[in-house]
């Protein structure tokens, strides 16, 4: 293994000289650890931008709403984003408890 690929792999969190065999390639443990680790921040990414998706919809659907119906649901317009956001965090959080 060059010092090249050794820093590459120290920067991504992999300590490869763990799992060199003497011949010099990877064990099978090194590349399960690899994939194990791309496919979760592959999955990471997926779920942070479903989540993004989600919070833009209801922001756009609350804020379709007129003001009466708005107020009788105890929403401000201008905190809609911010309650929004707050209970996609917490889904048991009361939107009443936000305001407070």
């Amino acid at each position: 293994m060059n010092d090249r690929n050794y820093a590459d792999n120290r920067a991504y969190g992999v300590d490869a000289a763990k799992f060199a065999r003497v011949d010099g390639s990877a064990s099978l443990a090194a590349v399960n650890a690899a994939i194990d680790a791309i496919v979760s921040g592959i999955a990471r990414a997926f779920k942070a931008v479903h989540m993004e998706m989600q919070e833009r919809a209801a922001i756009r659907m609350l804020s379709e709403l007129d003001d009466r119906i708005l107020h009788d649901i105890g929403v401000p317009r201008p905190e809609i984003s911010t309650m929004v956001r707050k209970m996609m965090e917490n889904p048991d959080l009361d939107h009443r408890v936000i305001r407070k």
